[in-house]
């Protein structure tokens, strides 16, 4: 702190002894009106660095303050209009005034703005690398940590740019990793990075080339010429006490014509390798297709389908994983382009937890429950793009996933009996997708045919040393049992994009699936349990036209969708549904307001129906696990949904300032509601149609980085409200659930020397409405302080979290250190220690809640670990 202020002092001293001149003007246009949000830079005399810049205020206004003396040039911009430029002169402590007049007639075709190592041409926004790195940086995730705008999620290995998030990561504009983004974020060194592109409205092919009217943000990542065509890579070993070990072997090669990247990795200290969400973002590339759909709400419904893989846990006592992951993209000639791609992951892994558990009912019981799984997870993805002709191009994309599962249970109940479960869940998915596009003069028309299929399967096992279920369950203390859901999906998309003009558009669509949905179970014991025996079957057959009209040019950017949509579904389930056919329109919009290149507002609404799943539909009872029994008396095929949103954007460069909020709203009619009761320790649901639902969530985050001093501030606020009918005992409530995320950081990063990184975060979650709320609070208090210079780094850090819930409450303190030695440029010497203070056992508190019920465990973490290892660079 001492270290702080004097350095604060020393920058405040200096500005008072040297700033001594002012610069104000107004930006005029035409018509002696003042331009606000002209963007104003004060260059020097020779060369086009930026000394200074500035928006213009509301009447034009500009004024730089501590104007060194000398010769400048003062220039004003203003979106597509032909910039301005006067020359100044500074003596002492002089008040210049300079006014400029942008004209309205010339217009340019892209307009660039630079400032502080950040450029940005229409939908692209640059990042020099070097202007806001520290050095010691040494993944990608690392460099894209220290940009303004962006945000690496630590937990899900997610990117977001300006608010949106990021859908795949290119290298040197090629799609290398197919999607993936937590690849390179983890192995893609920081050596040769020269920078960082967040590209808007973003589409893989160039005969769509006019039209900007995709939701696509993805980053494209460039390096400096010493990295190409020679293979990098990384070997790194670590080991140390109680038998941990890490390694990993990474390697690229960037080519004219060939670009690969390897990637070999194991470790026993339980840093997840792969996570299911690195399967599912191999997307094929086929979610940029101008069809005014968000791509990002296509991975999501993915994650939904797979999230019995999706293993992002942490409450591990114990992990074994490994990976192999193999990406290659080949170019022989300008009309050929062929990525291959594959993964395989293995983890094993087991858990020890305490479990207290507080139900509505009343019903509050012990249990202690040990885990052990073993998970293999592969996939193989190709991609072929032939483009014979400049106006025609053929793209096939396909690929194949696999993924199994064995796991078994053991779990101790308060009253003595002793509970054993074992599942064997897996599951298989293939997608094949063919795009064909031709241009015709500025328009043109595409075609997308596209089979998705997807099989999930599941054998389980229950044995009770006691009594469990209730007589009327019809459920033996000892059984069998086997699920499988089927999902084939085959669809036709024609559109066409017209040109009307350079600034609008037309375009109409035509689309017809086929949705077949099949899901069966089947119980074993020793007395017929024919309840529990479904064969669910149900067909969809959804058709649509639609024609936007859009403008992807100028200031003001939008979509108008009308899309007629007739939605029939096929079924032989005995429940009587009214209403098995449907016809309605579907509007959406999509808006963008660019006050100025670094200021714009986004608003988005949709009103559409929704399909339901078979899982919520099907006669009999199933078993969800073997403590919860679900069964449906849904009557409504189809939903309603509303969603809404709007997003700003405000960077004020010249002052380290960003800004980004969203808020959106979704309200659905006829939604599923859950109806609730206790069997004993059995969990009975019976799914419903609701009245309505509503959602509202509002996010702020704000950066500011110091002018003068190589520090950054970022705070995050995020709050959601939800209203949904809840049913206990058919006894119908309104719930409330109530969430709040709050984030404050601070990081510095000098390039030689002390450097500290101090965050904060913040976690409620509440369910009101019902007869007992719950509540859940967690907060964790980190500090880093690093020293580094050209060879060597050290770092220690220290985490406090605290935790309560239910009258329960929890704190924990963990440390860490960690050095680094570059022995030469290729030979790197490292020493790690995390968690130091538990390095043979660790326990900590979780839990979560629901309207429900609440779960408070006392959770056996993986112990602490100290490595000392190797990196060699070749």
């Amino acid at each position: 702190m001492r270290y702080t202020l004097t350095l604060l002092l020393s920058i405040c001293l200096c500005s008072l002894a040297h700033g001594q001149g002012t610069v104000s003007g107004t930006v005029f246009g035409e018509g002696q009106e003042g331009l606000s949000g002209a963007s104003v830079y004060l260059l020097p005399e020779r060369g086009d660095s930026v000394v200074q810049s500035t928006l213009t205020d509301d009447k034009g206004g500009f004024c730089f303050k501590a104007v060194h003396k000398g010769s400048y040039h003062v220039r004003a911009s203003y979106l597509s209009r032909r910039s301005a430029r006067k020359k100044i002169m500074m003596w002492g402590n002089a008040q210049v005034g300079v006014d400029l007049h942008i004209s309205e007639a010339t217009e340019l075709k892209e307009v660039t703005v630079v400032s502080n190592g950040v450029t940005v041409n229409g939908d692209t926004t640059t990042y020099i690398a070097n202007r806001f790195t520290a050095g010691n940086e040494r993944t990608l995730k690392d460099v894209l940590g220290r940009l303004p705008n962006i945000h690496v999620d630590e937990e899900t290995k997610t990117v977001t740019a300006k608010g949106k998030k990021v859908s795949r990561i290119l290298l040197e504009d090629n799609d290398l990793f197919q999607g993936n983004t937590s690849i390179p974020l983890d192995n893609l060194s920081a050596d040769g990075i020269k920078k960082v592109q967040v590209i808007d409205n973003y589409s893989e092919y160039d005969i769509y080339d006019g039209f900007r009217s995709t939701n696509e943000t993805v980053l494209n990542v460039g390096v400096d010429d010493k990295a190409k065509n020679r293979i990098r890579g990384e070997i790194e070993g670590s080991g140390g006490i109680m038998n941990k070990y890490n390694v990993r072997n990474s390697a690229s090669h960037i080519g004219k014509k060939w670009m690969a990247s390897g990637i070999v990795a194991a470790n026993n200290t339980g840093n997840r390798l792969l996570s299911f969400q690195d399967i599912m973002q191999f997307s094929g590339g086929m979610a940029n297709l101008l069809s005014g759909d968000n791509p990002m709400d296509l991975l999501t419904d993915k994650l939904k389908v797979f999230s019995a893989f999706t293993n992002n846990r942490r409450d591990l006592e114990r992990r074994t994983n490994g990976m192999v992951s193999i990406n290659s993209t080949y170019v022989p000639s300008q009309k050929v382009k062929l990525t291959i791609g594959g993964i395989y992951g293995l983890d094993r892994y087991r858990t020890h937890k305490e479990n207290q558990y507080r139900y509505l009912s009343g019903l509050s019981y012990v249990e202690d429950t040990r885990e052990s799984s073993r998970q293999n997870s592969s996939l193989a993805n190709l991609k072929l793009t032939y483009t014979p002709l400049k106006t025609f191009c053929l793209v096939y994309s396909g690929n194949i996933m696999l993924a199994a599962q064995k796991a078994d249970e053991t779990s101790h109940l308060m009253d003595g009996d002793i509970l054993t479960a074992s599942s064997k869940p897996s599951t298989w998915h293939i997608t094949s997708d063919l795009l064909l596009a031709k241009r015709l003069g500025k328009h043109v028309l595409s075609l997308n045919l596209n089979v998705y299929a997807l099989r999930q399967k599941e054998t389980s096992t229950f044995e009770s040393g006691g009594v469990y279920y209730t007589p009327s369950l019809d459920l033996e203390d000892t059984h069998g049992y086997n699920y499988r859901n089927n999902s084939t999906i085959s669809t036709a998309h024609l559109y066409y994009l017209h040109r009307l003009s350079n600034t609008y558009y037309l375009r109409i669509a035509l689309k017809g699936e086929k949705d077949k949905q099949h899901l069966t179970t089947s119980i074993s014991q020793e007395r017929p349990a024919t309840g529990y025996d479904n064969d669910a079957r149900i067909d969809y057959a959804t058709y649509h036209g639609e024609v936007a009209a859009g403008k992807d040019q100028g200031k003001l950017n939008f979509s108008l969708r009308a899309r007629y949509v007739m939605l029939h579904a096929d079924t032989h389930l005995k429940r009587n549904f009214p209403k098995t056919s449907v016809h309605f329109f579907s509007p959406a919009i999509q808006a963008k307001y660019q006050f100025s290149p670094y200021h714009h507002l986004t608003m988005n609404y949709e009103w559409k129906k929704d399909k339901r799943d078979i899982a919520d539909l099907t006669d009999g009872r199933w078993l969800k696990t073997y403590r919860q029994v679900e069964s449906s008396s849904v009557d409504e095929l189809f939903s309603t949904t509303h969603k809404a949103s709007l997003s700003h954007l405000l960077s004020l460069l010249h002052m380290g300032l960003n800004f980004i909020s969203m808020a959106s709203y979704e309200s659905r009619k006829s939604p599923i509601a859950y109806n609730y009761r206790q069997e004993g320790y059995v969990n009975i649901i019976e799914k419903k149609v609701g009245d309505h639902e509503n959602r509202f969530s509002v996010m702020s985050s704000a950066e500011y980085k110091l002018i003068g001093i190589p520090v950054n501030i970022r705070s995050q606020v995020q709050c959601d409200l939800a209203r949904a009918p809840f049913f206990y005992d058919d006894a119908c409530y309104r719930t409330a659930s109530h969430g709040l995320l709050l984030s404050l950081q601070m990081t510095s990063y000098y390039k030689r020397g002390f450097n500290g990184k101090l965050r904060w975060d913040l976690s409620r979650r509440s369910h009101t409405g019902t007869p007992t709320p719950f509540r859940l609070t967690t907060n964790n208090l980190s500090g880093q302080l690093t020293w580094h210079n050209k060879k060597f780094y050290a770092s220690a850090d220290a985490r406090l979290a605290t935790y309560y819930s239910s009258g329960t409450s929890t704190r924990n303190m963990y440390y860490g250190i960690e050095c680094r030695y570059e022995l030469t440029k290729s030979i790197l010497l490292k020493l790690q220690g995390a968690d130091l203070m538990h390095l043979s056992e660790r326990r900590q508190m979780t839990g979560s809640t629901t309207a429900y019920y609440s779960i408070n465990s006392l959770t056996g973490y993986m112990p602490g670990h100290i490595m000392a290892g190797i990196t060699l660079k070749y």
